[in-house]
């Protein structure tokens, strides 16, 4: 019997498909798709670090295994941010929470890898690639030459095509294919593929082609200030089908 791959972050074990796994989203954004961007025009840095931590202490209190910071909305329409700006957002986010909690698992979401680099010097364990399909190759390189998991999710500018599930499948092998090409190794550092919460047939297919799997599940509504699934057939779709990890948890505070 093949033994069950595993990965192991400051004393946590994740042992792919014996469980799914809780990603908790630490947004240091003003234009969230989900609503609970913790960057408000009227909040100092102080008090924007002090609420991530917040977050971040209520989350593990609810069952997050990994938390995950990004400081760039890849909401439909965002606005792109500079790179200086991206760095004041998270780089202070990360090393609070390292300080605060200091065996939690913590990834960076990010497009920049100046801001992956900055990040994982802050305390970060993991580089989660929101464009990991695009042209550039800067952050698998960056996960290559550090020696950290590298999470690739599947994106486009426009989401048009003639197949969904073909093509969604067959960019996501090729930057796969990629990333070991530039030094990720598939096996020490987990390549893995965030579908995206896209359906069973693609979860399926991506997990067959030997890449575990990450599926993001992000539509909530709050009732009276508590975050409701809507849909959350979704998550038991993405247990039945071998999911490991992000499915995601989010908290208004």
């Amino acid at each position: 019997m093949d033994a069950v791959p595993s990965l192991t972050l400051r004393g946590t074990t994740f042992r792919w498909g014996s469980r799914t796994y809780l990603m908790g989203i630490v947004n240091v954004t003003p234009d969230s798709f989900s609503g609970d961007g913790l960057l408000g025009t009227d909040e100092g840095a102080a008090r924007v670090v002090e609420g991530a931590v917040e977050q971040g202490r209520r989350m593990v209190e609810e069952g997050a295994n990994i938390l995950d910071v990004g400081g760039e909305s890849s909401r439909p329409g965002h606005q792109p941010v500079a790179m200086a700006e991206e760095l004041r957002r998270v780089v202070p986010v990360v090393r609070a929470l390292r300080a605060a909690l200091p065996q939690m698992p913590i990834s960076i979401d990010t497009m920049k890898r100046e801001v992956a680099e900055a990040a994982l010097d802050a305390g970060a364990d993991m580089i989660n690639d929101v464009w990991g399909v695009g042209a550039e190759a800067d952050l698998a390189r960056c996960a290559a030459e550090r020696g950290v998991p590298y999470v690739l999710m599947h994106n486009r500018e426009e989401p048009r095509y003639h197949d969904l599930m073909a093509e969604i499948v067959a960019e996501l092998q090729a930057a796969v294919r990629r990333a070991v090409a530039l030094g990720v190794d598939p096996n020490l550092d987990l390549v893995a593929v965030h579908t995206g919460g896209r359906g069973a047939d693609e979860t399926e297919r991506v997990h067959q082609a030997g890449c575990e799997l990450f599926g993001g599940h992000s539509h909530l509504v709050h009732v009276d200030d508590n975050p409701i699934a809507i849909g959350a057939g979704v998550i038991v779709v993405f247990v039945a089908h071998g999911v490991s990890l992000r499915v995601r948890i989010r908290f208004r505070w």
